[in-house]
């Protein structure tokens, strides 16, 4: 698996206040046997990201303009991760 998922993965469960080890193993065990272990890791990572970009949306909707930075910045990082892959 690529090195910037290990990478979230690990942010993930340090957020979590778990080992990588941790996250991993309950990962294998509770997805679908026919899914590869490391499709599930990427699908917990996506979400996660996901997660807490809306969290971020809805923490910055109350205040004046914050919802649109955390888009904005969003966006940019979202541009520089596909430019690194040579998806955009």
């Amino acid at each position: 698996m690529e090195p910037e998922f290990w990478s979230a993965l690990m942010r993930i469960a340090a957020r979590d206040s778990r080992t990588l080890s941790a996250l991993v193993s309950a990962a294998d065990s509770g997805r679908d046997p026919s899914q590869p272990l490391a499709s599930s890791l990427r699908v917990l990572a996506l979400r996660a990201f996901d997660a807490d970009a809306n969290a971020a949306a809805q923490s910055g909707a109350g205040s004046a303009g914050g919802g649109a930075t955390e888009t904005k910045a969003q966006e940019a990082k979202t541009q520089e991760a596909k430019n690194e892959t040579g998806h955009g």
